[in-house]
Protein backbone atom coordinates (compact mmCIF):
# COMPACT_ATOMS: atom_id res chain seq x y z
CA UNK A 1 0.00 0.00 0.00
CA UNK A 2 3.07 2.28 -0.14
CA UNK A 3 2.44 5.60 -2.20
CA UNK A 4 -1.14 4.56 -2.84
CA UNK A 5 -2.93 7.56 -4.16
CA UNK A 6 -4.85 7.62 -2.91
CA UNK A 7 -21.08 22.06 10.97
CA UNK A 8 -23.99 20.58 10.42
CA UNK A 9 -25.91 20.11 14.11
CA UNK A 10 -29.83 20.13 14.17
CA UNK A 11 -31.66 21.73 17.45
CA UNK A 12 -33.75 19.75 19.25
CA UNK A 13 -35.07 21.50 22.39
CA UNK A 14 -31.88 23.27 22.71
CA UNK A 15 -29.67 20.53 22.44
CA UNK A 16 -27.51 19.68 19.84
CA UNK A 17 -27.55 16.24 18.88
CA UNK A 18 -24.73 14.77 16.55
CA UNK A 19 -25.87 10.78 17.23
CA UNK A 20 -29.24 10.17 19.17
CA UNK A 21 -28.42 8.45 22.38
CA UNK A 22 -24.60 8.56 21.06
CA UNK A 23 -23.46 12.06 21.09
CA UNK A 24 -25.26 14.99 22.82
CA UNK A 25 -24.18 18.23 23.11
CA UNK A 26 -25.81 21.65 24.10
CA UNK A 27 -25.94 24.88 22.98
CA UNK A 28 -24.83 24.50 19.13
CA UNK A 29 -24.99 26.41 16.65
CA UNK A 30 -25.73 25.52 13.20
CA UNK A 31 -23.51 26.67 10.15
CA UNK A 32 -24.96 28.24 6.52
CA UNK A 33 -25.19 24.71 4.56
CA UNK A 34 -25.37 23.95 0.86
CA UNK A 35 -28.69 23.45 0.81
CA UNK A 36 -27.98 19.84 -0.75
CA UNK A 37 -28.91 17.09 1.33
CA UNK A 38 -28.14 13.55 1.66
CA UNK A 39 -30.89 11.81 3.24
CA UNK A 40 -30.44 8.29 4.69
CA UNK A 41 -33.77 7.46 6.51
CA UNK A 42 -34.10 4.60 9.05
CA UNK A 43 -32.95 7.16 11.71
CA UNK A 44 -29.93 7.52 9.87
CA UNK A 45 -28.60 11.26 10.38
CA UNK A 46 -28.77 13.30 7.25
CA UNK A 47 -25.51 14.65 5.76
CA UNK A 48 -25.30 18.34 4.56
CA UNK A 49 -22.75 19.52 1.67
CA UNK A 50 -20.50 22.12 3.15
CA UNK A 51 -19.35 24.84 0.48
CA UNK A 52 -15.89 24.93 0.30
CA UNK A 53 -14.28 26.26 -2.82
CA UNK A 54 -12.56 23.31 -4.77
CA UNK A 55 -13.95 20.32 -5.91
CA UNK A 56 -11.64 17.86 -4.44
CA UNK A 57 -10.47 17.34 -1.18
CA UNK A 58 -8.25 14.54 0.69
CA UNK A 59 -6.38 13.81 3.93
CA UNK A 60 -8.24 16.36 5.85
CA UNK A 61 -7.34 17.15 9.52
CA UNK A 62 -8.80 19.37 11.82
CA UNK A 63 -6.58 21.87 14.34
CA UNK A 64 -6.30 21.18 17.91
CA UNK A 65 -7.83 24.81 18.60
CA UNK A 66 -10.58 24.09 16.18
CA UNK A 67 -10.27 27.01 13.78
CA UNK A 68 -9.10 25.53 11.01
CA UNK A 69 -8.76 22.71 8.69
CA UNK A 70 -5.88 21.18 7.06
CA UNK A 71 -6.08 19.16 3.78
CA UNK A 72 -5.67 18.56 0.44
CA UNK A 73 -7.20 20.34 -1.63
CA UNK A 74 -7.92 21.02 -5.74
CA UNK A 75 -10.08 21.22 -8.67
CA UNK A 76 -9.03 17.64 -9.04
CA UNK A 77 -6.53 15.25 -7.59
CA UNK A 78 -3.76 15.52 -9.56
CA UNK A 79 -3.72 19.41 -9.02
CA UNK A 80 -4.66 19.25 -5.35
CA UNK A 81 -2.27 21.18 -2.75
CA UNK A 82 -1.99 21.84 0.73
CA UNK A 83 -4.77 24.00 2.27
CA UNK A 84 -5.85 25.41 5.15
CA UNK A 85 -9.82 26.62 5.42
CA UNK A 86 -11.88 27.72 8.15
CA UNK A 87 -14.86 25.00 8.79
CA UNK A 88 -16.93 27.00 6.95
CA UNK A 89 -14.92 27.12 3.87
CA UNK A 90 -14.84 31.09 3.91
CA UNK A 91 -11.20 31.63 5.05
CA UNK A 92 -8.87 29.59 2.52
CA UNK A 93 -5.55 30.25 2.20
CA UNK A 94 -3.01 28.09 -0.52
CA UNK A 95 0.12 26.77 1.32
CA UNK A 96 2.02 26.10 -2.04
CA UNK A 97 4.58 28.92 -0.69
CA UNK A 98 5.44 26.43 2.15
CA UNK A 99 8.05 24.29 -0.55
CA UNK A 100 6.53 21.04 1.00
CA UNK A 101 7.17 19.53 -2.17
CA UNK A 102 5.28 17.32 -4.87
CA UNK A 103 1.98 15.73 -3.49
CA UNK A 104 2.80 12.35 -1.91
CA UNK A 105 6.20 13.32 -1.20
CA UNK A 106 5.25 15.35 2.21
CA UNK A 107 2.78 14.29 5.12
CA UNK A 108 1.78 16.84 7.41
CA UNK A 109 -0.06 17.26 11.27
CA UNK A 110 -1.30 19.70 13.67
CA UNK A 111 0.85 20.54 16.95
CA UNK A 112 -0.73 20.70 20.09
CA UNK A 113 -0.09 24.34 19.83
CA UNK A 114 -2.26 24.40 16.59
CA UNK A 115 0.44 25.24 14.27
CA UNK A 116 0.73 23.76 11.28
CA UNK A 117 3.39 20.99 10.08
CA UNK A 118 4.65 19.33 7.04
CA UNK A 119 7.63 17.01 7.04
CA UNK A 120 9.47 16.44 3.28
CA UNK A 121 10.62 13.74 2.00
CA UNK A 122 13.91 15.70 1.24
CA UNK A 123 14.35 15.94 5.58
CA UNK A 124 12.88 19.54 6.09
CA UNK A 125 10.52 19.79 8.98
CA UNK A 126 8.34 23.05 8.03
CA UNK A 127 6.03 24.87 10.68
CA UNK A 128 3.60 27.41 10.81
CA UNK A 129 1.19 29.18 12.69
CA UNK A 130 -2.06 31.63 11.89
CA UNK A 131 -1.94 33.17 9.45
CA UNK A 132 0.54 30.44 7.57
CA UNK A 133 2.05 33.03 5.97
CA UNK A 134 5.45 33.33 7.40
CA UNK A 135 6.60 29.69 8.43
CA UNK A 136 10.22 28.46 9.48
CA UNK A 137 12.51 25.32 8.22
CA UNK A 138 14.05 22.63 10.73
CA UNK A 139 16.65 20.85 8.77
CA UNK A 140 15.83 16.96 10.47
CA UNK A 141 19.00 14.67 11.06
CA UNK A 142 18.13 12.63 8.95
CA UNK A 143 15.28 12.00 5.59
CA UNK A 144 11.99 9.58 5.98
CA UNK A 145 10.48 8.90 3.05
CA UNK A 146 6.80 9.56 5.16
CA UNK A 147 4.70 10.70 2.21
CA UNK A 148 0.93 10.33 2.12
CA UNK A 149 1.18 7.75 4.79
CA UNK A 150 -0.25 10.24 7.84
CA UNK A 151 1.43 11.55 11.16
CA UNK A 152 0.57 12.67 14.61
CA UNK A 153 2.29 14.84 17.09
CA UNK A 154 1.89 14.18 20.67
CA UNK A 155 1.77 16.12 23.31
CA UNK A 156 4.89 14.75 25.20
CA UNK A 157 8.10 16.69 23.57
CA UNK A 158 6.30 17.58 21.50
CA UNK A 159 6.88 14.18 19.27
CA UNK A 160 6.04 13.67 16.06
CA UNK A 161 5.07 9.82 15.29
CA UNK A 162 5.37 9.10 11.14
CA UNK A 163 5.05 6.04 9.26
CA UNK A 164 8.20 6.07 6.42
CA UNK A 165 9.31 3.28 3.79
CA UNK A 166 12.45 4.23 4.28
CA UNK A 167 15.12 3.62 7.25
CA UNK A 168 16.47 6.76 8.52
CA UNK A 169 19.88 5.48 9.08
CA UNK A 170 19.25 4.45 5.32
CA UNK A 171 17.09 7.04 3.56
CA UNK A 172 18.13 6.66 -0.07
CA UNK A 173 16.66 2.74 -0.24
CA UNK A 174 13.05 2.41 0.32
CA UNK A 175 11.56 -0.68 1.77
CA UNK A 176 7.93 -2.44 1.27
CA UNK A 177 7.08 -2.14 4.67
CA UNK A 178 6.28 1.15 6.13
CA UNK A 179 7.67 1.90 10.12
CA UNK A 180 6.74 4.25 12.70
CA UNK A 181 9.77 6.08 13.80
CA UNK A 182 9.51 9.23 16.17
CA UNK A 183 10.95 12.86 15.39
CA UNK A 184 11.43 15.63 18.03
CA UNK A 185 10.70 19.29 16.76
CA UNK A 186 13.90 19.89 16.78
CA UNK A 187 14.17 17.87 14.07
CA UNK A 188 15.86 15.17 15.58
CA UNK A 189 14.92 11.54 14.06
CA UNK A 190 15.29 8.67 16.66
CA UNK A 191 17.15 6.16 14.90
CA UNK A 192 14.66 3.07 16.55
CA UNK A 193 11.43 1.90 14.80
CA UNK A 194 8.52 2.21 16.89
CA UNK A 195 6.91 -1.16 14.76
CA UNK A 196 8.49 -4.10 13.96
CA UNK A 197 9.86 -4.80 10.67
CA UNK A 198 7.86 -7.44 9.49
CA UNK A 199 4.47 -4.68 10.18
CA UNK A 200 3.31 -2.65 7.23
CA UNK A 201 2.00 0.55 9.27
CA UNK A 202 0.27 3.82 8.68
CA UNK A 203 -1.68 6.52 9.87
CA UNK A 204 -0.53 6.95 13.75
CA UNK A 205 -2.50 9.11 16.12
CA UNK A 206 -2.58 9.56 19.39
CA UNK A 207 -5.34 8.54 21.80
CA UNK A 208 -6.92 11.91 23.42
CA UNK A 209 -7.37 11.05 26.80
CA UNK A 210 -5.71 8.02 29.05
CA UNK A 211 -7.22 4.51 27.57
CA UNK A 212 -6.94 2.84 31.08
CA UNK A 213 -3.30 2.06 30.77
CA UNK A 214 -1.46 5.52 29.98
CA UNK A 215 -0.61 7.35 26.47
CA UNK A 216 -2.05 4.69 23.40
CA UNK A 217 -1.40 5.10 19.72
CA UNK A 218 -3.91 3.83 17.00
CA UNK A 219 -2.70 3.34 13.61
CA UNK A 220 -3.33 0.96 10.67
CA UNK A 221 -1.81 -2.55 9.98
CA UNK A 222 -1.64 -4.11 6.54
CA UNK A 223 -2.17 -7.59 6.88
CA UNK A 224 -1.78 -10.21 4.29
CA UNK A 225 -4.88 -12.56 3.08
CA UNK A 226 -2.57 -14.47 0.31
CA UNK A 227 -2.75 -14.90 -3.13
CA UNK A 228 -1.62 -10.76 -3.31
CA UNK A 229 -4.57 -9.66 -1.12
CA UNK A 230 -4.44 -8.07 1.88
CA UNK A 231 -7.02 -6.16 4.37
CA UNK A 232 -6.42 -2.89 6.78
CA UNK A 233 -7.05 -3.49 10.46
CA UNK A 234 -6.90 -0.82 12.98
CA UNK A 235 -4.58 -1.81 15.89
CA UNK A 236 -4.22 0.05 19.37
CA UNK A 237 -0.72 -0.13 21.16
CA UNK A 238 0.28 1.81 24.67
CA UNK A 239 2.91 3.97 24.21
CA UNK A 240 5.99 4.50 27.30
CA UNK A 241 8.55 6.90 27.67
CA UNK A 242 11.91 6.41 28.85
CA UNK A 243 13.82 8.43 31.19
CA UNK A 244 15.50 10.00 28.34
CA UNK A 245 12.43 11.07 26.61
CA UNK A 246 12.32 8.13 23.69
CA UNK A 247 8.60 6.70 23.04
CA UNK A 248 8.62 2.85 23.04
CA UNK A 249 5.64 0.95 21.51
CA UNK A 250 4.33 -2.01 23.26
CA UNK A 251 3.17 -3.39 19.78
CA UNK A 252 3.24 -7.72 21.15
CA UNK A 253 0.10 -6.27 23.10
CA UNK A 254 -1.48 -4.68 20.44
CA UNK A 255 -5.28 -4.80 20.25
CA UNK A 256 -6.92 -5.24 17.06
CA UNK A 257 -9.95 -2.11 17.49
CA UNK A 258 -11.22 -3.30 13.67
CA UNK A 259 -11.08 -4.98 10.60
CA UNK A 260 -11.36 -4.15 7.15
CA UNK A 261 -11.19 -0.73 7.13
CA UNK A 262 -10.07 2.29 5.43
CA UNK A 263 -6.62 4.06 6.52
CA UNK A 264 -8.59 7.32 7.76
CA UNK A 265 -10.27 7.29 10.75
CA UNK A 266 -11.04 9.74 13.67
CA UNK A 267 -10.81 9.59 17.09
CA UNK A 268 -13.74 11.79 19.58
CA UNK A 269 -12.08 14.16 21.57
CA UNK A 270 -13.86 12.12 24.65
CA UNK A 271 -11.96 8.95 23.93
CA UNK A 272 -14.71 7.50 23.85
CA UNK A 273 -15.61 7.00 20.47
CA UNK A 274 -13.49 6.16 16.84
CA UNK A 275 -15.53 7.12 13.40
CA UNK A 276 -14.08 4.37 11.28
CA UNK A 277 -14.90 3.85 7.67
CA UNK A 278 -15.49 -0.08 6.91
CA UNK A 279 -14.40 -1.06 3.09
CA UNK A 280 -17.00 -3.06 1.81
CA UNK A 281 -16.73 -2.25 -2.23
CA UNK A 282 -19.42 -5.14 -2.91
CA UNK A 283 -21.80 -3.86 -0.02
CA UNK A 284 -21.52 -2.95 3.26
CA UNK A 285 -19.68 0.24 2.90
CA UNK A 286 -20.15 2.49 5.59
CA UNK A 287 -18.69 4.66 8.41
CA UNK A 288 -19.31 3.33 12.15
CA UNK A 289 -18.46 4.47 15.70
CA UNK A 290 -16.66 2.20 17.70
CA UNK A 291 -15.63 2.31 21.08
CA UNK A 292 -12.08 1.59 22.01
CA UNK A 293 -12.85 0.08 25.25
CA UNK A 294 -15.24 -2.37 24.26
CA UNK A 295 -14.51 -2.53 20.10
CA UNK A 296 -17.72 -4.47 20.09
CA UNK A 297 -19.97 -1.76 20.72
CA UNK A 298 -20.33 -0.20 17.01
CA UNK A 299 -22.89 2.40 15.99
CA UNK A 300 -23.98 2.77 12.65
CA UNK A 301 -22.90 6.32 11.26
CA UNK A 302 -23.23 6.82 7.33
CA UNK A 303 -24.14 3.19 5.40
CA UNK A 304 -23.60 3.50 1.64
CA UNK A 305 -26.48 1.91 0.26
CA UNK A 306 -28.44 4.33 2.36
CA UNK A 307 -27.27 7.72 1.49
CA UNK A 308 -26.76 7.05 -2.42
CA UNK A 309 -22.64 6.62 -2.39
CA UNK A 310 -19.62 5.73 -0.19
CA UNK A 311 -17.88 8.16 2.44
CA UNK A 312 -14.88 8.28 3.76
CA UNK A 313 -12.03 10.49 5.98
CA UNK A 314 -14.41 11.22 9.03
CA UNK A 315 -13.16 14.12 10.90
CA UNK A 316 -14.38 15.32 14.00
CA UNK A 317 -14.06 18.92 15.55
CA UNK A 318 -11.99 19.08 18.85
CA UNK A 319 -15.38 20.59 20.35
CA UNK A 320 -16.82 16.81 19.90
CA UNK A 321 -19.95 18.53 17.83
CA UNK A 322 -19.42 18.14 14.11
CA UNK A 323 -18.30 15.14 12.53
CA UNK A 324 -17.35 15.60 9.07
CA UNK A 325 -17.27 13.04 5.96
CA UNK A 326 -16.21 13.35 2.33
CA UNK A 327 -17.30 11.81 -0.94
CA UNK A 328 -15.64 9.32 -2.26
CA UNK A 329 -15.66 9.74 -6.46
CA UNK A 330 -12.67 9.98 -9.46
CA UNK A 331 -11.22 13.33 -8.85
CA UNK A 332 -13.71 14.21 -7.46
CA UNK A 333 -14.55 14.56 -3.52
CA UNK A 334 -16.57 16.99 -1.53
CA UNK A 335 -17.15 17.29 2.32
CA UNK A 336 -20.93 16.96 4.52
CA UNK A 337 -21.50 17.60 7.80
CA UNK A 338 -23.95 14.96 10.10
CA UNK A 339 -26.65 16.10 11.94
Amino acid sequence: MRREWLTGLTRLGGICALMIGVLAMAGCQAPTLDPTTLRQGHNLPDLHHLPWPSGYYSDAAWSPNGRWIAVLAGDDYAGSHLEVLSPDGKYHRWLTAWGCGNLGFFTFAWLPDSALSCMTDSGHLIIGSYPFTDPHTVAMNTALAAGHEGAAWLAQGPTLIVSSVTDPSDPSHEVSNGRLYAVRRDGTVLLQALTPKSDDVTRPDAAPHDQGQGTAITYVLQVSTGLGTWHLDLLLSKLTMTAAGVPQLETTRAQTLATDVDDHYTWAPSGHWIAVRHLGYQGGDKIYLLNPAHPAQTVDIVLADQVGQQMMNPIWSPDGKTLIVFSVGFNSSQPYAIT
